[in-house]
């Protein structure tokens, strides 16, 4: 990086940790038909960043012998890619979560100003006060539910749900007619884009089918 820049941050996952992934996958595989891994992962509010040891250990993991990679944590959605045919939903957003609800008849105090003071340095945005139901980033409202069709022990179709968040902090599973659907469809496809992954989405009635992108 340029002196005086931002730094380039390298990450990688921890080696203790990742061999006792490995060796769980292992014990699991035979036990099952699909094995799915859920990682706790990614960096908050950042939609089109993927850092580098999210991709290591989902790559480890569909390697050992996962089916599917769900992550979540990072309280916003993430691309999708697909490894040797399997699929990494890189992060969920927040569906049945979403922070503290914030009564809009109370003052903002010093120590909630200072808060919100910190967000906006972090990540860019601060909470919206004409959405006391969901205090967050705008674009977290954007979530999605994951869908697999399993025949004969194997996962055959990945599809996803588009969902919004309301102002009142309420899930609602939106629908291709309905423009809001249009919207997480769209979302979706930029930070997929944006992050350099490789699915490609494709709308099937009311669910969206996640296909690898062939260019």
């Amino acid at each position: 990086p340029t002196p005086g820049g931002p730094p380039a941050i390298y990450t990688f996952a921890e080696p203790v940790s990742l061999k006792a992934m490995l060796e769980d996958i292992h014990k699991l595989r035979p036990l099952c038909d699909v094995l799915v891994v859920c990682f706790h992962k990614g960096i908050g509010f950042t939609p089109m960043k993927i850092a580098a040891y999210e991709q290591q250990v989902s790559y480890a993991a569909i390697d050992a012998g996962a089916d599917l990679i769900l992550g979540e944590h990072a309280h916003i959605l993430k691309g999708v890619e697909l490894y040797n045919g399997k699929a990494i939903f890189h992060g969920l957003a927040d569906f049945p979560a979403g922070g503290v609800r914030r009564a809009p008849d109370i003052r903002p105090t010093w120590l909630s100003r200072q808060r919100d003071r910190r967000m906006k340095d972090l990540w860019g945005f601060a909470p919206n006060p004409d959405s006391p139901g969901y205090p967050a980033d705008p674009e977290a409202k954007n979530t999605i539910i994951a869908k697999c069709i399993i025949n004969g022990g194997k996962i055959t179709r990945v599809s996803y749900l588009p969902c919004i968040r309301n102002d009142e902090g309420q899930t609602e599973i939106l629908k291709k007619r309905d423009p809001r659907g249009q919207h997480v469809f769209e979302y979706m496809d930029m930070i997929t884009r944006g992050a350099e992954l490789n699915a490609r989405y494709e709308w099937e009635g009311d669910e969206v089918v996640i296909h690898v992108d062939e260019k």
